[in-house]
């Protein structure tokens, strides 16, 4: 913990509350000098006006030096920022990448610097880029892109599209960077990179499924995960969802649906209210999970409390009915907050 001294610290504020208010009389002794009408009252006791001036000029000389020191600063940070976001006035290729004239960057150091605890030499200048806005759309990876990031020391990059485009063939939306996964040593060598994510393009087909807009694909491990912003209902097996998460293998096969009903569904003999969470799985089973509401089997007359799930194949036939837990379902604690 830095040691604090409240002394100090209470001397310091009110010094330079003293050189303010001095700084202040200084200005207006110096503004009813230059107004003609009050000038002969100044100029009748000029010892004591020049005394005045002195000790006004002293008084005020810490808050001046200060305010001269916060200048200088501002000006060193501004060149420091300038150095550190310079303009590219000629074309440049760094490792893999062109980097047309015009285009904008920003830098890790633009000047020498050594390593605080080996004391090796760091790399400076354009080496070290880590952020560009292009002049006008690269090619990179075999896309068309207005901006590139990918930051020294990280396991990821980022790319802005120019315009909608396919990605690894899948359909990538320019609504947000698209994120890529790659080795440290990678950083300007995007033929190594792996897609890892990035915004679908509204009204894409993806495993037979049209996506609303915000709808974003995302690489999990061995899979990848389809997922709805939740903002529009969708339909899926004959089923309106307020969200779905579609689950594909690394060979991009489905794996399983998962959603909630977006308003209450009949399914055979099951009746589920809205908001009840559901499992398709490739075979066309069905397994729903009651959250709030229970559901209802109206031939057997009872009730599906939440904490159970209902197993159901594509027809409405009811196959069983389980303990969450035991089908691996987590039961996360819901909170009203109205």
């Amino acid at each position: 913990m830095i040691p604090v001294n409240p002394l100090a610290i209470l001397i310091g504020t009110l010094i330079m509350l003293l050189s303010v208010i001095s700084l202040i009389a200084l200005l207006t002794v110096a503004t009813l000098w230059c107004w003609p009408r009050t000038r002969p009252l100044l100029r009748r006791r000029p010892r004591l006006l020049v005394v005045l001036v002195i000790l006004l000029g002293v008084l005020s000389a810490p808050g001046i030096w200060v305010q001269l020191e916060l200048l200088a600063f501002a000006a060193e940070q501004r060149a420091a920022a300038r150095a550190l976001n310079p303009t590219l006035l000629e074309p440049l290729r760094l490792q893999d990448i062109e980097f047309p004239a015009g285009s904008r960057v920003r830098l890790e150091r633009a000047e020498a610097q050594t390593h605080w605890r080996t004391g090796d030499a760091l790399p400076y200048g354009l080496e070290t880029l880590q952020e560009a806005w292009f002049a006008e759309p690269v090619e990179v990876r075999g896309l068309w892109v207005e901006r590139l990031y990918s930051p020294s020391g990280y396991y990821f990059a980022e790319l802005d599209l120019a315009g909608d485009q396919p990605v690894d063939d899948w359909p990538c939306a320019d609504s947000a960077p698209v994120e890529f996964q790659r080795d440290v040593a990678a950083r300007l060598r995007p033929a190594t990179w792996l897609l890892r994510q990035c915004a679908l393009q509204a009204g894409s087909v993806v495993a037979g499924v049209e996506w609303p807009a915000g709808s974003t694909l995302v690489r999990s491990g061995s899979e990848w995960r389809l997922r709805s912003s939740g903002k529009a209902p969708m339909s899926v097996g004959g089923m309106q969802l307020s969200w779905l998460e579609l689950r594909l293998s690394a060979e991009r096969a489905t794996v399983t649906h998962a959603g909630a009903l977006a308003k209450p569904l009949q399914l055979g003999s099951m009746h589920y209210a809205a908001g009840t969470e559901v499992l398709i799985w490739p075979d066309g089973q069905r397994w729903f999970s009651p959250r709030r509401v229970p559901a209802r089997d109206s031939d057997a007359d009872r009730l599906i409390n939440p904490g159970n799930s209902v197993r159901q194949s594509a027809a409405g036939e009811v196959l069983g009915v389980d303990d969450n837990a035991q089908l691996g379902i987590i039961d996360w604690a819901e909170f009203d907050l109205d």
